[in-house]
């Protein structure tokens, strides 16, 4: 018999998740402000979010503001698996809602891992700055490289975070995010567009580092591999790359207004009872 969820859990369940897209929210506001600042030439280059979270090391309280971002990532990990497992959003069992709930059990892999190497740099301040993204993603095209097949393998890595960006462009377009809002129809006017913009934008950002880790795979060297924002420096370096990264900077700002919105308005139904669906 399934166990059935108290009610209180429930609303402990969805105040840490609010937490979680609040969390979320503030470290793509902060990847889309430093773009914008390399965009405009006033920061020497872009970050991803790991960049972007070492960036707050350098604030007053910066590592107290990590330790709370690091609890809150976990939270909203947490709560894409229950997403994922038990249909939190009633996404169904089709086709459809299955890829939904695959996409859901990524993001959740994807933000849990972001959080545990949020809590490493937490050893002290000149800890900080020391990883390079660059070299990090380096290193890990090398690591996929020495593995049987690791070019294919690679190829794959690649193509997947093609297929995020792609999807999240899609999710920008078409996607009805007022379904999910328990707001206003006043802010519910103002919050889609700026969703549709955010996933837009945050689709644009991922695709160059899908490109060159798919390039990585077909040449076999690691020396192919970008990080987040050398991707989006990278992207910058070509003509009109300037516009291009300030107009993805203002889709990633967008994208973490929004999640920060979610943080208050989003529709949150904890599930009852904790029996996979």
């Amino acid at each position: 018999m399934a166990a059935r969820l108290p009610k209180r859990a429930r609303k402990a369940l969805e105040t840490t998740s609010r937490f979680g897209y609040g969390a979320r929210g503030l470290v793509y506001l902060s990847v889309g402000a430093i773009a914008l600042l390399a965009a405009l030439d006033l920061t020497p280059r872009a970050a991803g979010t790991g960049g972007a979270i070492e960036a707050w090391a350098q604030w007053p309280l910066g590592l107290v503001l990590i330790t709370g971002v690091a609890g809150c990532l976990i939270a909203f990990s947490v709560w894409r698996f229950l997403q994922a497992v038990f249909d939190a959003d009633n996404h169904g069992a089709d086709a459809k809602g299955l890829a939904v709930r695959v996409g859901q059990a990524v993001s959740g892999i994807a933000y849990g891992a972001l959080a545990f190497s949020t809590l490493e740099l937490l050893d002290g301040f000149e800890d900080i700055g020391e990883a390079d993204e660059s070299d990090s993603a380096k290193t890990f095209a090398a690591e996929v490289l020495a593995l049987p097949h690791g070019d294919w393998i690679m190829i794959a890595v690649g193509l997947a975070l093609i297929g995020v960006g792609i999807g999240n462009l899609i999710q920008g377009a078409v996607q009805d995010f007022s379904k999910r809002l328990d707001c206003s129809e006043a802010l519910c006017r103002w919050a889609v567009p700026l969703a549709r913009v955010g996933y837009i934008g945050r689709g644009l950002a991922t695709l160059p580092a899908g490109v060159f880790l798919m390039r990585a795979g077909i040449e076999a060297r690691s020396s192919e591999a970008r990080s987040w924002g050398d991707a989006l420096q990278t992207l910058e370096a070509q003509p009109y790359g300037s516009l291009i990264l300030g107009a993805i900077a203002a889709g990633l700002i967008a994208f973490g207004l929004f999640g920060v919105f979610e943080a208050f308005f989003r529709r949150i139904e904890a599930p009852k009872t904790l029996a996979p669906t």
